[in-house]
């Protein structure tokens, strides 16, 4: 074993039905995106690799922490992560019993490397707006102060300002809605007098 790298050999000549795999390994950061996340504990896995005709299933936990910047007051804290592993790794030769959506690792020269399984399995678990905890009040919108730390001197509207491109839109729609139902007042009274007319 070298990292999260290990020899299946004994596994893949069906010397032994399935085999322990368990370990604690460091990945120095996480990226998804543009974005690179470090980690603040090493990653530890308790897996089990057991032969199939296509290759090697690999089940258990991994878990770990992750230092994320949270969506409201932008600090970084630690984000736990815990992962149920149920993948399957494949011999080259193999992966074509497998259908093209279906998610598989390779197996190369008798060996598998658990990392990029489990970066993946990571990226897939972080929130999409991550919080330091629930009731994080973020930052104020107009001089940027931890609300958490307390109030600051800014005076408060009664219309929280990332809301205010929204109210000039309804405004907008409230009178163009008020013009439509004058012109349309004018045009009943225009047609009504045309009847008088008439008559």
């Amino acid at each position: 074993m070298k990292g999260f790298k290990f020899n299946l050999s004994c596994l893949l000549d069906f010397q032994e039905p399935e085999t322990k795999i368990c370990g604690e390994e460091k990945i120095p950061y996480l990226e998804v995106g543009r974005s690179k996340f470090s980690f603040s504990k090493k990653v530890k896995f308790n897996l089990i690799a057991r032969r199939i005709s296509q290759g090697v299933t690999v089940e258990g936990k991994i878990q770990s922490q992750i230092n994320l910047n949270c969506s409201r007051c932008l600090k970084k804290f630690p984000f736990p992560l815990h992962c149920e592993v149920r993948e399957i790794f494949a011999e080259p030769e193999k992966k074509k019993f497998f259908l093209e959506e279906a998610e598989t690792f390779e197996i190369i020269n008798e060996r598998i490397d658990l990392e990029p399984m489990i970066k993946q399995l990571f990226i897939l678990s972080l929130p999409m707006k991550p919080l330091c905890n629930q009731n994080c009040l973020g930052l104020c919108p107009k001089c940027g102060k931890d609300l958490n730390q307390g109030n600051c001197s800014c005076e408060k509207s009664e219309i929280d300002i990332r809301w205010e491109p929204l109210k000039k839109l309804k405004e907008a729609g409230a009178k163009s809605s008020e013009q439509g139902a004058k012109s349309s007042e004018q045009g009943a009274k225009s047609i009504k007098s045309g009847f008088r007319l008439k008559i």
